[in-house]
């Protein structure tokens, strides 16, 4: 009985996922879909199986416990860096709404040495050829702070929350904002996780670093090369956008 419970809700499953996948390669909203699910008097086929698909179709997804996130982290660093992760050594702030997304910076690698991790795996771009010696700022650093951890919104492109806001209108104000060496982790893991880069339409504005001459750096994936660039402080566009984060007290004196 049990198993043919099991295979029944195995075919609901798969069609529900092949049913939500239709509606994404075919660029319906949502409502426009629900007509496939209801009777010409408007009843529901299968309660619940509307929310299912609104929910799949608009990309919210539920949040991963911290245990799985940092499970998934030290696998990331033997993958990647084949560097044996100690997670009980991490500072993790108190997550907040919203900031779902852990990234987790080691101690003991270069922004270089992330750098040569991405060039491994996928077509990328730098500005020049010694990130360390270019980028001179960070608000925070693991080599200088130990390992730590900051929250992101789980999202593929930079926070339409802090579109047309310059870099240093950001510094001015305070705001945590994602680093260079966070951002190209980031990139590196959502690779890894979806085949895809962030950054496909927006540059991220890593305004948590800087450059020895005052810019700011950014980054971008244009024609499946992911690169890292650098822009005017005092630039702002709507697709030029800082990632907010929640951190630690880690910022550098003079940020």
């Amino acid at each position: 009985m049990f198993d043919k419970l099991e295979s029944f809700v195995g075919v609901i499953w798969s069609f529900l996922l092949a049913f939500t996948a239709a509606a994404q390669q075919l660029g319906e909203e949502p409502e426009e879909f629900i007509r496939f699910l209801q009777t010409k008097d408007g009843k529901i086929l299968v309660p619940g199986m509307v929310e299912f698909v609104v929910f799949a179709r608009r990309g919210n997804k539920p949040v991963k416990p911290l245990s799985q996130q940092l499970t998934e982290w030290k696998l990331f660093y033997k993958k990647f860096f084949r560097h044996q992760l100690d997670v009980e050594s991490i500072r993790i702030p108190a997550r907040q709404e919203g900031f779902d997304r852990l990234i987790v910076v080691a101690k003991g690698f270069t922004l270089n040495q992330i750098y040569a991790v991405m060039a491994r795996h996928f077509d990328c771009w730098r500005y020049t050829e010694n990130l360390d010696k270019a980028v001179t700022h960070n608000d925070r650093d693991a080599n200088r702070d130990g390992s730590y951890a900051v929250w992101m919104r789980d999202r593929q492109e930079a926070d339409e929350e802090n579109k047309n806001q310059s870099a240093r209108q950001r510094w001015q104000a305070k705001s945590q904002d994602v680093t260079l060496a966070e951002q190209m982790l980031y990139n590196v893991k959502f690779w890894d996780e979806t085949g895809e880069h962030p950054d496909m339409h927006n540059w991220t504005m890593c305004s948590g670093s800087r450059a020895a001459d005052g810019h700011v750096l950014d980054m971008l994936c244009s024609y499946g090369e992911v690169k890292v660039y650098w822009d005017n402080p005092g630039n702002s566009y709507g697709n030029f956008r800082a990632r907010s984060v929640v951190s630690g007290e880690l910022k550098a004196s003079g940020a």
